[in-house]
């Protein structure tokens, strides 16, 4: 987790809402995180490195196990999301997915439910 800059997820369904979660590593004893919710009011949320490690370490484990994309061209409207990690040395993971999920996602949705 030293070398994480922020984790973002954005996930939008079928009828246009959308909802932004962006946890962003600001000092060696706290993280950051913004939640912006389908009715645009932003929460934001400092919380203790100890307690986010541990998730965020899970959150990277089940990113780095997925492929880039995920996407179902037979459905014509449905939901999209993305999953961006930045580093601090400038490099980053994006995970992509429109109308098809990686496996076990929704075990990513609970772990960034807990945080």
């Amino acid at each position: 987790m030293e070398n994480v800059k922020s984790i973002n997820y954005l996930f939008k369904d079928n009828f246009g809402t959308s909802k932004m979660y962006q946890l962003e590593v600001k000092t060696c004893k706290e993280t950051k995180m913004k939640v912006l919710g389908s009715d645009k009011k932003l929460r934001e949320d400092i919380l203790s490195r100890q307690i986010v490690s541990e998730k965020v370490n899970l959150m990277l484990n089940f990113i780095n196990s997925c492929t880039e994309k995920y996407v179902n061209n037979k459905i014509l409207d449905g939901f999209e999301f993305k999953i961006l990690v930045e580093y601090n040395d400038s490099t980053s993971n994006l995970v992509y997915g429109k109308n098809k999920f990686p496996t076990n996602f929704s075990k990513f949705k609970d772990i960034l439910g807990e945080i």
